[in-house]
């Protein structure tokens, strides 16, 4: 083999694992991130009825993340 060949199936390899490993984040860990985002583009748009409802969930969904995967701390600093 010779070194480019190496290099691709290296490259593979490594983009392989990696998209494995952002696949596997806990639900409630992206679900609460996804509210806050949300939450906070309601509230730049100035509708703090929908920017309320989606931080609720967003609380709930960081909560279990919180629960079911300590590790993952982007989410837990979302949380707080």
């Amino acid at each position: 083999m010779n070194k480019r060949t190496i290099v691709a199936i290296a490259s593979a390899v490594v983009l392989l694992l990696v998209a494995s490993v952002a696949s596997a984040r806990n639900m409630h860990c992206a679900g609460g991130i996804q509210y806050v985002v949300q939450g906070i583009k309601d509230k730049e748009r100035g509708n703090t009825e929908d920017y309320q409802r989606e931080m609720n969930k967003a609380v709930d969904q960081l909560s279990a993340c919180a629960t079911e995967d300590p590790a993952d701390l982007e989410a837990l600093g979302y949380r707080g």
